[in-house]
C-alpha cells in the first residue's frame, strides 16, 4: 500500500511539472511557429497559382498591416477580385506585425516588392521574408 501511494504521489508531482512547463506561453510559442509555417506555405502557394494561371495571386492581411490578425490568399483577374483560399485565423496569443498588407506575385513568380512579416508569442519569435527578385520565401526564427 505504501509504495502504491509513493507512486500515486510521484505522477502527480511529474503532472504538475509538465502543467507547469506546458502552460498556454508555451502553446503560444508553438502557435507564433505553427502560423509563421503556414503564411509561408500560402505565400508559396500564390506564388506557385500565379505562374501556373498568369493571374495576379496575392496574400492579405486582414483587417491592416497593423494589426492583423489572420490572411488570406487572393486572386485578381481582370480586375476582378477573388478568394483563391480560405481565410486563416492567427492563432490565440500571436502577435503579427508586417511591413506591407500583402504580397503580390507576378507571372514569373517574383514579388513585387520585399516583405517581412513577424509572429511572436510570448518568449519566441519568427520571421517570414520574402526575396523580391526571385519570391522565395524564407522562415526564420529570430535571437
Amino acid at each position: 500500500m505504501l509504495e502504491l501511494l509513493v507512486v500515486v504521489s510521484m505522477l502527480g508531482l511529474f503532472a504538475a511539472g509538465a502543467m507547469v512547463r506546458l502552460g498556454p506561453e508555451t502553446i503560444w510559442n508553438n502557435s507564433a511557429q505553427g502560423d509563421a509555417r503556414r503564411l509561408a506555405l500560402s505565400l508559396q502557394h500564390a506564388r506557385r497559382l500565379t505562374i501556373k494561371t498568369g493571374d495576379i495571386h496575392y496574400v492579405l492581411l486582414t483587417p491592416n498591416a497593423a494589426t492583423p490578425e489572420g490572411f488570406q490568399v487572393m486572386r485578381s483577374s481582370g480586375g476582378v477580385v477573388s478568394e483563391a483560399d480560405r481565410y486563416h485565423a492567427f492563432a490565440k496569443g500571436v502577435t503579427a506585425t508586417s511591413n506591407n498588407v500583402g504580397t503580390l506575385f507576378n507571372f514569373e513568380g517574383q514579388s513585387l516588392g520585399s516583405t517581412v512579416y513577424t509572429l511572436s508569442g510570448p518568449h519566441r519569435s519568427f520571421q517570414v521574408t520574402v526575396v523580391p527578385t526571385t519570391g522565395a520565401v524564407q522562415v526564420s526564427e529570430l535571437d
